[in-house]
């Protein structure tokens, strides 16, 4: 899931380079000043995010990815990943990758991939995420 995760930011991130029409030159810049990198495949999780952020407030709307009718689970896996993403983001998370969410998530679950978990447990997953946001805004860390 990690690698899936991965090639769809990098995917994303290309897309919108060429949604806005930016050149090389801007490009690079452009992750330079936000995450010190000139390539997006050297990016880590949340620095990936940044890089979409930017895009967006920049214009590029990201089409919705298209869902396979039969998996249930998919909308709960994307809410999950959102989740993280956004305590990421915040800085809560010190471990930005997509192997510490689903090392996080197995805590919760038991079980190894989230694609294999069923409707209680990525509930309990969501529930958890949502309650650490919680927890966070109430210190008044987001």
């Amino acid at each position: 899931m990690a690698d899936k995760l991965r090639s769809s930011d990098l995917a994303k991130i290309h897309m919108a380079k060429a949604a806005l029409s930016m050149d090389d030159e801007t490009y690079k810049s452009l992750l330079v000043r936000l995450t010190g990198h000139e390539s997006a495949s050297k990016l880590d999780l949340g620095e990936r995010t940044t890089v979409l952020n930017e895009f967006q407030r920049l214009g590029w709307a990201p089409k919705m990815p298209k869902v396979v009718k039969t998996d249930w689970r998919a909308p709960r896996i994307r809410l999950i990943q959102s989740l993280w993403r956004q305590l990421c983001t915040k800085g809560i998370v010190k471990e930005q990758t997509e192997d510490a969410l689903l090392a996080f998530c197995k805590t919760l679950t038991g079980v190894e991939r989230l694609e294999w978990t069923d409707s209680k447990g990525l509930n309990d997953c969501i529930e958890a995420l949502k309650s650490w946001q919680y927890r966070t805004m109430k210190r008044g860390k987001a």
